[in-house]
């Protein structure tokens, strides 16, 4: 990551931390900015299905536990908030806020995504009903009560 980013002419200083360090110090960002680290690298995934899941945990100023680029921006905010109440009856009003919002963060860039995660489950084809066991919102969990034995 730090020659990627010297090539942009971002010099960057790696500090080797355990997990319990590297989350004490990004929690007091938003009392102390100057204080923090540059980058931050962890990884999400939802919660439940919908945009508002990582947009408000990530980027949203109340959410001080998992938005550690410490973005604030109030146009953001009400899009996301209004578009999670529109959700259960109006998703296509929702998908429009939530567009817009997200536009927004591509414009300001508070974070850069560096990956997506892809999961690959290989199983026997006497495991039935392994598509429904696993559930791409918790790659690492088999629901095994809804497996069967095939012969």
């Amino acid at each position: 990551i730090a020659s990627s980013l010297a090539k942009l002419g971002i010099n960057v200083e790696i500090r080797p931390m355990s997990w319990e360090e590297q989350w004490a110090l990004a929690q007091r960002g938003w009392e102390d900015p100057e204080a923090v680290q540059d980058l931050f690298l962890f990884y999400w995934w939802p919660t439940y299905i919908t945009p508002f899941d990582f947009l408000y945990n990530m980027f949203h100023s109340d959410s001080k536990a998992f938005n550690l680029c410490y973005y604030e921006n109030p146009e953001f905010e009400d899009l996301i908030m209004e578009a999670s109440v529109l959700e259960g009856f109006d998703e296509a009003k929702a998908l429009e806020l939530y567009y817009k919002a997200q536009k927004i963060l591509y414009e300001d860039v508070p974070a850069i995504p560096l990956w997506d995660m892809v999961y690959i489950e290989v199983g026997s084809k006497r495991v039935g009903n392994l598509d429904k066991a696993i559930n791409p919102a918790y790659p690492t969990a088999i629901f095994a009560h809804l497996l069967s034995v095939e012969e």
